[in-house]
């Protein structure tokens, strides 16, 4: 084999050295590309765990006051002594307000799948106010009740005695 001329050599190494430069600018942006689609899915996941890891910190609160709302609508006996208290405090509450029963009359309990619901039919003679309060602390006290019926009725030309027919409820969670 004979020598190269330094003109060869100087040609082959030009073009090893093109071929290399062409290879390498082709491979780094191969590899810039993939660079940036891995800093992209980095930057995703990292959003992911601060959000993971925000829902992990919340957990705890969320499960306090699950159980808390879980305790205040557990049944405490059977449905006999469950309506029987509702119906004590229900009577209580009305005392407290100056409202009269002309009728209190519990309904049958709706199991469903969840939940079962305890309805109260009551009939009430009282002002307007002393009924709207009435309602509300049923609304928002420890029994959190709900209206599922109201009908007001005049009981005189008087405008200050209403006649009150009303259904109420309670929620109990199933055990």
């Amino acid at each position: 084999m004979r020598a190269w001329t330094p003109r060869e050599r100087l040609f082959l190494t030009v073009t090893i050295g093109v071929i290399v430069v062409y290879a390498l600018s082709r491979g780094w942006g191969y590899v810039a590309e993939r660079f940036d689609r891995l800093e992209q899915r980095i930057r995703r996941n990292d959003r992911r765990l601060r959000q993971s890891l925000r829902v992990i910190r919340q957990r705890a609160d969320v499960l306090k006051a699950y159980r808390a709302l879980g305790q205040r609508f557990r049944q405490t006996g059977t449905d006999e002594e469950q309506m029987s208290a509702l119906v004590a405090h229900v009577q209580q509450t009305a005392r407290r307000h100056q409202l009269r029963f002309s009728e209190m009359k519990p309904l049958e309990v709706k199991r469903m799948d969840l939940y079962k619901v305890f309805p109260l039919r009551l009939r009430l003679e009282g002002g307007l106010g002393p009924i709207k309060r009435f309602l509300s602390a049923l609304q928002q006290g420890e029994g959190v009740f709900f209206v599922d019926r109201l009908r007001i009725e005049r009981r005189s030309q008087a405008a200050d005695r209403l006649m009150v027919s009303v259904v109420v409820s309670r929620i109990f969670l199933n055990e």
